[in-house]
């Protein structure tokens, strides 16, 4: 006589785990009471890959394929389920045409495949998220010394929330947004208060985070453009010293003159195009032939404050792309 499979009625008290990753268990879950996380290990760090609840179906991969547990299922609270032994599908699909029962393992050897490969750069979709919330609380805070205030507690709340209460992400976001110092941090009053002086930089990283995403090795273009902004950045300064403080309109210099001028602080003489085309400098032609740069002391110094904010965005970038985020 064949024996009849029923699933099986299971409990479980806020923080028991139904399902753990790299077991070896076959099982399915069907929720009847309560709520469950699903998380994964990436990079040695829990990612919360989401929430199930009343008549959501966990572990229905390892039920087809017999595979090891792609994560972990943990109540959030007291979690009623009804357990499907693998025995039961095997009985079930003994009863389907066998192209049938191959159809459906297809699908979830493909379903598994995606899973193991998340792509930890989807990490860039929260903090790109948090970013654009920070420019417009920002923009909506009020001002004290030139500098936005935002109240850290709301901050916390609102970012928090937006990564799924990823507490590490959070931490690690703040301390790079610190260390590049496109936030600050006064701790001065009886609660935490989060200074931005330029909002739009951090407009800026949220968009250069989801172009850059895209590119092929993304790390390697921001060092790259990082190490290009530190040359300008150096030039400019040594440009500056050539126009006078008092002088307030632009300037022309011989072409010779800077060229010579970059030359003997190292710079390569092609740069100079390169500072045409990120900063006001320009090139002239004039009426006797001669080749002249117009430089203007106050341009110079509002691109100097630019490209100083663009090298923050990109130094944040480089921590994104070199896994300085967990």
């Amino acid at each position: 006589m064949t024996k009849v499979l029923q699933p099986i009625r299971q409990e479980y008290a806020a923080g028991e785990k139904l399902i753990l990753e790299g077991a070896h268990d076959t099982r399915a879950y069907l929720i009847l009471e309560g709520k469950v996380e699903i998380t994964k290990t990436l990079k040695g760090h829990k990612k919360i890959l989401g929430r199930a609840g009343r008549n959501e179906i966990l572990g229905e991969m390892a039920f087809f394929d017999n595979k090891l547990r792609s994560a972990t299922a943990t109540a959030l609270e007291r979690t009623v389920t009804l357990a499907f032994p693998k025995e039961l599908l095997d009985q079930e699909l003994a009863k389907v045409s066998p192209w049938v029962s191959s159809f459906l393992k297809v699908l979830v050897d493909r379903a598994r495949s995606a899973n193991i490969q998340i792509n930890p750069l989807s990490e860039i979709d929260y903090i790109y998220s948090s970013l654009v919330l920070l420019y417009y609380m920002a923009g909506a805070s009020e001002q004290q010394g030139g500098n936005h205030l935002l109240d850290g507690k709301e901050v916390r709340s609102v970012i928090l929330e937006v990564m799924r209460e990823d507490e590490d992400l959070f931490a690690t976001l703040e301390r790079n947004l610190m260390a590049t110092r496109l936030i600050g941090i006064n701790l001065d009053g009886p609660q935490r208060t989060y200074t931005v002086a330029h909002p739009k930089a951090l407009l800026l990283c949220a968009e250069r985070l989801k172009v850059v995403r895209d590119t092929p090795n993304p790390l390697e273009h921001l060092l790259a453009e990082d190490e290009g902004t530190k040359r300008i950045l150096k030039v400019l300064d040594l440009l500056i010293t050539m126009v006078p403080a008092e002088v307030k309109t632009s300037t022309a210099f011989p072409l010779q003159e800077v060229l010579t001028k970059l030359a003997l602080d190292g710079a390569p003489a092609n740069l100079l195009k390169e500072l045409t085309v990120r900063t006001r400098v320009t090139l002239h032609e004039e009426q006797d032939g001669s080749k002249t740069v117009h430089l203007s002391r106050g341009q110079l110094v509002e691109d100097l404050h630019t490209l100083q904010r663009d090298l923050q965005v990109l130094q944040f970038m480089e921590k994104v792309f070199s896994g300085s985020l967990p």
